[in-house]
């Protein structure tokens, strides 16, 4: 039905977008493309490992301080829900009525 369709799109855009923001933000921080996809996609799903970098036989080591920051809120986004983190971020969420 229309309204839980519209509900997985969005879903689905949130995480494409997150992985995108990710995947831009390693980059600006001067690692290399496929490196940022494999982090990426190894920290929205908590899978271990990535490529070339962060590959087998490496570690995250190389990461600056901006990249962990980055690495940390993409972890948080994959192991908590989406929603949950966008709610937490969003100031109505904050706002007290009484």
């Amino acid at each position: 039905d229309y309204p839980s369709a519209i509900t997985v799109l969005c879903f689905f855009l949130i995480v494409v977008a997150t992985g995108t923001v990710g995947t831009l933000c390693y980059v600006y921080d001067g690692i290399d493309l496929e490196t940022a996809l494999g982090l990426t996609a190894c920290m929205l799903n908590n899978v271990g490992l990535a490529f070339r970098m962060a590959g087998p036989e490496y570690s995250c080591a190389f990461l600056s301080d901006f990249g962990t920051v980055v690495a940390c809120l993409e972890m948080l986004f994959g192991r908590l829900e989406y929603y949950a983190m966008l709610a937490v971020l969003v100031p109505a969420f904050w706002r007290q009525d009484s």
